[in-house]
């Protein structure tokens, strides 16, 4: 998570979430939660902004950063060469 365009970057650096699930938790609300409540934390810390980078055919991460908010971004590759498609969404904006 980082400063939105714009906008200062927060007081405080804050650290990437990294975050799986388990089988038994798919399906039922937990991860979109789950992002919903760390953006609400980093909201807190002073983040503008949330980014969530997923692989793109990780089909489940993308629903879940869409049911929490995020809009596609951009595209990058990570160190790997790895395809990355990023889904941000502004913190100054209501995080419910």
């Amino acid at each position: 998570m980082s400063g939105w365009p714009g906008h200062p970057p927060p007081a405080r650096p804050v650290p990437p979430v990294h975050a799986g699930r388990q089988s038994a938790g798919r399906g039922r609300g937990l991860a979109t939660r789950a992002v919903i409540l760390v953006s609400r934390c980093a909201t807190g810390e002073g983040a503008k902004q949330a980014v969530i980078r997923v692989e793109p055919e990780n089909a489940a991460s993308s629903a879940v950063a869409r049911r929490a908010g995020f809009t596609p971004g951009k595209h990058t590759h990570g160190a790997d060469g790895t395809r990355l498609d990023w889904y941000m969404r502004d913190l100054c904006i209501d995080t419910r």
